[in-house]
Order: structure tokens, then sequence, then C-alpha cells
């Protein structure tokens, strides 16, 4: 009979937070005695990114693997260890071993992507003489704690505006401008983000819809052969107002609903970076580029204190440019989810 081994947690949890006590224990059954140097009990954790591109060079097309990797926790402790040199012998039946480690406060969220992980685990490893060792893992989910709480900031109102300027002939010119506001920019999954647009049409130009997404930004960043960053962006909300505007001024209001979606990633991963913003866009048909605008959002695992006052002030920004009035018959750009989820251990 092989040697069995499990890993049990205690309590039993499927996600752990940073900072939270991981304990647990290691079971050993064996039918008869067996020669080991050492038990050894590893928490780790690790983040890696990879994906491959490819560049034109002297007729040539030349493929680049990109990759990048961190190391987070690397913790050894040891059950039991031999004299150097030398071997104990694990009795037959039941050997029960405890463990326990802290979670450091600023360990990043387990992630899971197209392009890359976040991963934790419980590695045993059995030392064997004159063998290979044996070694056995067991994963487990850690998630950030993000205390909205802890930057009042978070909770100031927010709005951002976008004027584009039309060239409609040598001598008239347009105007579209699309404002923006939010109540906050803090958040935490379950929660609600009501939006307001206000859109202001002297362009001439009627816009069938306005979207309101919430989307989800992944940036990947890689180290070799050379410091690289690929992004990956996903819609997780996002609704649709009809609207027919021309000449004139408008108001509009939505809620968007946060899906369970992991946190905000603010410091502490150097490997991938997880950002969220609320976008507004104005469909228009015929234009080359549809306006739009995007707040940034953070998302967090703890909400504000219900006794935390709110402030009035707003933080403004805008951009403008101009644009000329090219039109053509490609349809408007549409979101795209592309998030996927890499292979298990």
């Amino acid at each position: 009979m092989p040697i069995s081994i499990e890993v049990e947690f205690s309590p039993a949890a499927e996600v752990y937070h940073s900072g939270q006590l991981l304990a647990g224990n290691v079971r050993l059954v064996v039918e008869r005695p067996k020669r080991l140097r050492a038990i050894c009990v590893y928490v780790t954790g690790s983040g890696r990114v990879s994906w491959t591109s490819y560049c034109a060079i002297a007729d040539k097309i030349e493929t680049i693997e990109h990759s990048g990797n961190e190391e987070y926790i690397n913790c050894r402790t040891c059950a039991y260890n031999a004299a150097s040199g030398s071997f104990f012998e694990l009795p037959a039946g039941m050997n029960v071993y405890s463990f326990k480690y802290t979670l450091p406060m600023w360990l990043p969220s387990s992630f899971e992507g197209t392009h890359g992980y976040i991963r934790y685990a419980v590695d045993v490893v059995l030392e064997r003489p004159w063998k290979f060792d044996k070694t056995f893992k067991k994963p487990f989910a850690v998630s950030r704690t993000l205390d909205l709480s802890r930057d009042p900031s978070l909770k100031l109102p927010a709005q951002m505006e976008y004027r584009k300027q039309f060239v409609l002939s040598s001598t008239a010119r347009g105007i579209l401008a699309i404002t923006v506001n939010v109540l906050k920019t803090g958040y935490v999954s379950g929660g609600v983000i009501p939006i307001e647009a206000i859109v202001a049409n002297n362009c001439a130009y009627s816009i069938n819809k306005i979207a309101f997404a919430l989307r989800k930004i992944i940036t990947y960043k890689c180290t070799y052969p050379a410091k690289a960053e690929k992004d990956e962006v996903t819609t997780i909300r996002e609704k649709f107002v009809d609207c027919l505007v021309e000449n004139e001024q408008s108001s509009f209001l939505e809620r968007l609903e946060i899906p369970e979606t992991p946190p905000t990633t603010l410091h502490f991963c150097n490997v991938l970076n997880i950002a969220y913003e609320a976008r507004v866009m104005a469909v228009i048909p015929g234009i080359t580029a549809n306006p739009s605008v995007a707040i940034p959002i953070i998302i967090g695992t703890a909400p504000f204190e219900s006794n935390q006052p709110s402030s009035p002030a707003q933080s403004v920004q805008y951009h403008e440019e101009e644009a000329t009035s090219e039109i053509d018959d490609a349809p408007p750009p549409s979101y795209e989810s592309v998030y996927g989820s890499a292979s298990n251990y």
C-alpha cells in the first residue's frame, strides 16, 4: 500500500483572508513502517504570467515568449527531521502532524487568468533515503483584505467630462460633450454603482444609444526577455439606454450591479494588476470612434463604515480633442469579453 497523505485545514474554508491564521493537520497513513529523512510542510504562494508575441525581423516571423514570476510565500516547517545523514522510521498506521501559519496582510488575492495566475498551496514533502521525495499539494484560495474605510477619498464623488469638436464644414463646427458623475469611487462586490451621464449634443449627429458599462482591466507584466505588458479587458456588467439626441442636452441615470469579482490590486504584485472603470459610451452611427468617458473604480472586500461622513467635494477632469467629421459605413465598436481561466494545479 502506498503512503496516503491528506491535508485538512482547521477551520475549513473556501477562501482565507490576508492576515488570517492558516492552520491544519497533515495525516499520513502507511500499512507498514517507512524509512524517512524528514517530513516537511511548506506554505507557498507565487504568481506567474506568460504569453507569446510575434514580430517580423528580416522577412522572418520571430516568436517571442514573454514570462514573469514572483514569489510571495515560501515557509518551510519540519514536522520531523532526522539527524544529518541518518533517517527515522515512520510507524505503521495513521500519523498526524499539525501546522499553522499567519498569512501576511499584503498578500495579493488568488487569481486565474488567460495569461497568468496567483496561486497558494500547502505542500507536504516526504524526504526518503535512496528514493525520490514524495510530494503532496493542497491548494487554498486567498482574498486580500481591502477595507474601503481606510481611504476616505474613495467616498468622494467624482466627475469626468469628455469634449469632442467636429469640423462639419469650412465654416461650421459642433461640440459633443459628455459629463459622467458617480457618487463615490469605492464599492464592494454585490453593491450598485449609480452612474449619471449628461449629454450635450451640438454637432448635429444623432446618438442612437448610451452604453453604461463596468469594465475589468487585467494588466499582465513580464520581465523576460524584457519588460512588457499585455492588457485584457472584460465588460462584467453593461446596460444600454436608447437615445436620439440631436442639438439638445439630455440626462441619463443607470445603476450597475457589481457581480462577484476579485478586488482591485493596489500594491505588492508585480506580475499582474486588476483595475476597474465605470465607462459611458455614446453610440453614433458612421463615426470611426464612439466618444466615451471612463472613471476609475476601486473594488474592495470591506465596505465603508456606516458612521463615516461623506464630502460634497468633486474631482473634475476633462479631455478635449479636435476631430474631423469622418464618416464611414463601419459599425460602432462593441464590448467583448476576453476573460478566461487557466488550468488548475
